[in-house]
């Protein structure tokens, strides 16, 4: 090149294109077409997971409430029955007698067990122990060998493959109140 042109002259001549690359500012439509399209893919995809991972925990929820409420009534029952002097089941309840003269009546009922305790004829404490909609338990009262044996069961429902047998021998601790 001849002398006289000076390197900010030769540069200013240069195409655009072969010039050094300057800074962009902002985004091409193909890359945000590229965004918006992982967007819409991805974004399903999450609103799936997210949803199945709380049905899990809503199923593990239930699960864990129905297992407290079976630890529950089973330790009251045998409580009760044990402090009984003696118990008899009609019309689908089992009422058991303790020795100051109150009774605790269990009443199943579809979905739930119902305990009361009665004492001079008036209800004084009621528990409500509730279970799947379709499960109803049963009461009754078993004799062998002079010994009075409560029996409540709860049908097998959902995660419970198994029924839940809870007895407890009538009169094993007599005097001792619920």
């Amino acid at each position: 090149m001849s002398g006289w042109l000076t390197k900010h002259a030769w540069e200013s001549d240069r195409p655009q294109r072969l010039r050094s690359p300057q800074r962009r500012y902002g985004y091409t439509l193909v890359e945000m077409l590229v965004v918006i399209f992982l967007m819409t893919t991805v974004m399903p995809l999450t609103a799936v997971a997210i949803h199945r991972m709380w049905r899990i925990e809503q199923q593990g929820r239930r699960g864990s409430e129905e297992q407290l409420q079976v630890a529950r009534v089973a330790q009251l029952f045998r409580r009760d029955a044990h402090a009984a002097q003696r118990g008899d089941v009609s019309d689908g309840a089992l009422r058991l007698e303790i020795t100051d003269g109150s009774w605790i009546q269990y009443r199943p009922r579809s979905g739930a067990v119902d305990r009361v305790v009665i004492r001079d004829g008036k209800p004084v404490h009621r528990d409500t122990f509730r279970f799947a909609n379709d499960t109803q338990a049963t009461v009754v009262i078993r004799e062998t060998d002079a010994l009075r044996c409560a029996q409540l069961t709860l049908p097998p429902h959902g995660p419970r493959s198994t029924a839940i047998v809870v007895e407890g021998l009538v009169g094993l601790h007599r005097g001792e109140s619920p």
